[in-house]
């Protein structure tokens, strides 16, 4: 079986061949395929083929998953394209946030109804209070029904990370999403230590916390501090090899991974921080990288920006042109 929303496409590569996947299914012979999800910046699989003899149902009050009742499920990943969600739906006509409001009071019901006995539902909650208060405070960041929204995301999103079990980068995102809010309730000290306190969930190597950390240092001119975790998420990402999300085939479960950090956004983070630490030809060969490899996948204005900075960066290094600084923003 195979399902898909109506604001979705499925996206084939050039290896995709109609006969290459029905052998790779028969010889595998998998219960699910986990097909790789694309949401603006975020990356995540679901499984989206299904074996029909597998006992699958579908469940939860929202966000529906398929679940099978039947033990030790084999799932393996498709290599063939992804799943393009497209974040501008017209389906909902009217204030988002009172959409993702609505989508918490009923996450809340169904958990008091079943006495919270799924962590995920949890999770899913906080979520829903999160994307419901985020809109209200980018708009202004002082606004009480935004400031209340907020909290009960962070205050559920404690309660996911205190349920333990469950899909264990629900922790990890769940910490993460703490910090970030945060921003709009604490002090930057403060702020600095609900970071750090992602790294205790962070056994898949994500480096979206130490990105934010990089920029709280930044942001304070304390560049030895950001090159202290710009180093570690650096050693991550060479180890990993790739981003997340992609590792191996594919089969590696991810929730939100923030693809471009992966790609070029953390390495031109980095190189501003190399640079405000004296390593003038090392930012510049970082830049470098990120223009080679890069290029094509960035935002225009970002590429035209990073393309100016490498500029600057090379007449740092020339005596007679003095040091210039590169715009980190």
């Amino acid at each position: 079986g195979f399902w898909m929303d109506a604001d979705e496409e499925l996206r084939l590569n050039s290896t995709w061949s109609r006969n290459e996947f029905k052998k790779n299914v028969l010889k595998e012979k998998p219960d699910q395929l986990l097909i790789d999800c694309v949401y603006s910046q975020l990356r995540f699989n679901r499984a989206q083929l299904f074996k029909f003899d597998s006992g699958y149902n579908w469940y939860g009050p929202i966000h529906e998953v398929l679940r099978s009742d039947k033990p030790n499920q084999h799932a393996v990943g498709f290599p063939y394209g992804d799943m393009l969600i497209r974040p501008d739906g017209a389906s909902w006509k009217q204030d988002i946030t009172v959409k993702y409001e609505n989508h918490a009071k009923i996450l809340l019901k169904y958990q008091e109804d079943h006495d919270f006995e799924d962590p995920r539902w949890t999770f899913y909650l906080a979520q829903s209070f999160k994307d419901s208060a985020l809109p209200v405070l980018l708009a202004n960041p002082k606004d009480e029904r935004g400031l209340d929204l907020g909290r009960k995301a962070i205050n559920f999103y404690r309660d996911r990370i205190k349920a333990g079990g469950g899909f264990a980068q629900e922790i990890y995102y769940s910490q993460l999403m703490i910090a970030r809010l945060s921003f709009y309730f604490t002090t930057h000290e403060h702020l600095v230590y609900e970071f750090q306190k992602c790294e205790e969930y962070n056994f898949d190597s994500r480096i979206e916390h130490i990105f934010d950390l990089t920029t709280l240092y930044k942001e304070k001119n304390l560049w030895r501090n950001a090159k202290i975790y710009g180093d570690h998420a650096h050693t991550m990402l060479e180890r990993a090899g790739t981003i997340p999300a992609t590792k191996g085939k594919g089969t590696r479960a991810t929730l939100f991974v923030e693809k471009d950090l992966y790609t070029w956004r953390f390495y031109d983070n980095f190189s501003i921080v190399l640079y405000y630490n004296g390593l003038i030809r090392e930012s510049l060969k970082v830049t470098d990288w990120i223009l080679t490899k890069h290029s094509n996948s960035m935002p225009p204005h970002e590429l035209e920006r990073i393309k100016n900075n490498k500029v600057l960066t090379e007449q740092a290094l020339a005596p007679a042109k003095g040091i210039q600084v590169p715009a980190s923003k």
